[in-house]
């Protein structure tokens, strides 16, 4: 799974120690190696503690995409540094000369994950632009002394494959680049043969992608973990003008730690297989934590749960909030924007414009500032502030139901229905005449129904209990107690 992102952001990444130990680092220098798959192998240079990452000696260009094959890939101390860079007679002079700089370790020759405890930058103006690709199918560990300074994105995974929309892709066992020269669309995480040949067998993703209280920074741009394993321990990831998506098949936050998000986009958090997505969440401006106390992720921005269980709290303080065939283990709140929910969410549910319910349940209660439609199963109250309330055919509402306008009600509400509220802030409902109230055949209201404020019901179902409209009533069903019809 591999989403587009945009090409153009300038930011620099700070990243702590991730969870895969390794507590000690014994080599000196860069261990890096060019595995000769692309281009005849050269060896790297490296002046002191840093290597020298070149486009013409090391790499290939097509497009704008400047390609490189390793087969290690490790800055194992915080002094260690690798500067890629490109000729202008081989890349070309202008900014923008190169718009991805793509870096697969292939590491099949038991030469394991790759450690990135130092730095990574680029050197030149026509990488003055660049996105950074990295990716190690048997996993990247980024340290404590990591900092990784490029001017545009930067994706790292442990995938076995990057794809090119149209084109084709770039995995294990790829030698000719020659025509991978649009843009990558994201990772692939199938297996793959990396000799091609058989010899080696297939290579899997494993490991993945840890963060351990480090800090990831983005002053322009997006940032992006995708791997099948993502694992958080306590990191911070500032993406100052972008969007922050975390993607993987297993999605931990790591007990007692805290995880802090903070995006001026969208925060979408996915997971690709029916396992748990587990977030246990504390407060602050997008922050996940799963120590005691009150467990809250809160963007101020949309949120996006797509699968699994998200273990705590959800807010959008000022967007959107969408759940797909996913669980909330506690609350959730879109305080300004729209709440849209397809799974079980365990607390309550409020939006301050609409909520829709597509299916599932709601195990604390719903409201809604504007309109709130329902089918599926509302435990509790359900209530449309100012707007519509709709409950649809074999939908339930076990307590009462309210609307600001009109209530139209094919299902079930076991409490009473009201439609046309007055609210504390109002002189009276919003509408002035008409049919505010409608028991459709198929509804059943249990504890009485009424229309506020000069609005008619129609009844044409089942209501037990007192129905009593504020203008006229109309019953083409059935109603157990009395029935009522007066004008103010």
């Amino acid at each position: 799974m591999g989403s587009k992102i945009n090409e153009n952001p300038v930011f620099k990444i700070a990243f702590g120690a991730v969870l895969v130990s390794h507590s000690a680092f014994t080599v000196a220098a860069p261990d890096i190696v060019v595995d000769g798959r692309i281009r005849p192998a050269a060896v790297v240079g490296i002046t002191g503690s840093e290597a020298f990452i070149r486009g013409e000696d090391h790499g290939v260009k097509s497009g704008s995409n400047l390609f490189f094959s390793f087969q290690k890939f490790n800055l194992n101390a915080p002094t260690d540094k690798a500067t890629f860079s490109c000729s202008n007679g081989f890349c070309g002079a202008s900014a923008g000369s190169i718009q991805n700089v793509i870096s697969r370790i292939n590491s099949f020759g038991n030469q394991g994950l790759s450690t990135i405890n130092g730095e990574i930058a680029f050197a030149g103006t026509n990488l003055s632009a660049a996105n950074l690709w990295l990716f190690n199918p048997q996993g990247v560990v980024i340290g404590s002394g990591a900092v990784i300074n490029v001017p545009g994105a930067f994706h790292v995974g442990n995938a076995t494959q990057l794809d090119f929309p149209g084109a084709g892709n770039f995995d294990l066992a790829t030698t000719d680049v020659s025509s991978l020269t649009v843009a990558p669309g994201g990772f692939g995480f199938v297996g793959v043969d990396p000799d091609g040949a058989g010899a080696t067998g297939t290579i899997n993703p494993s490991n993945g992608v840890s963060l351990n209280g480090g800090t990831i920074t983005t002053f322009n741009g997006p940032i992006e973990v995708n791997a099948t394993t993502v694992i958080a321990n306590g990191s911070t990831l500032n993406a100052s003008t972008g969007s922050i998506s975390i993607s993987g098949t297993n999605l931990v936050v790591q007990d007692g730690s805290t995880t802090t998000l903070n995006s001026t986009g969208n925060l979408q958090i996915q997971e690709s297989s029916t396992n748990d997505l587990v977030m246990n969440a504390g407060s602050g401006s997008a922050t996940l934590t799963s120590a005691a106390g009150v467990k809250t992720l809160t963007s101020n921005a949309d949120i996006t749960v797509s699968h699994g269980t998200f273990r705590g709290n959800l807010v959008s303080t000022s967007g959107n909030l969408t759940t797909m065939i996913a669980g909330v283990d506690g609350n959730v709140e879109a305080t300004v924007g729209d709440l849209s929910l397809d799974g079980i969410v365990t607390g309550s549910a409020v939006a301050g414009n609409n909520l829709t319910l597509f299916g599932g349940s709601v195990e604390g209660g719903a409201t809604a500032g504007q309109d709130l439609v329902n089918s599926g199963t509302i435990t509790g109250n359900a209530e449309a502030l100012s707007g519509s309330l709709t409950n649809i055919s074999n939908a339930t509402i076990t307590g009462d139901a309210t609307a600001g306008t009109t209530l139209d009600n094919s299902g079930t509400i076991s409490g009473k229905a009201t439609a046309n509220h007055q609210t504390s802030s109002e002189v009276g409902g919003s509408l002035t005449s008409g049919t505010s109230l409608i028991n459709r055949t198929t509804g059943v209201i249990g504890n009485g129904a009424e229309s506020e404020n000069n609005t008619d019901i129609d009844n044409q179902g089942q209501i037990t209990g007192t129905a009593t409209s504020s203008n006229d009533l109309s019953n083409s069903g059935s109603i157990t107690g009395n029935a009522v019809a007066f004008r103010d």
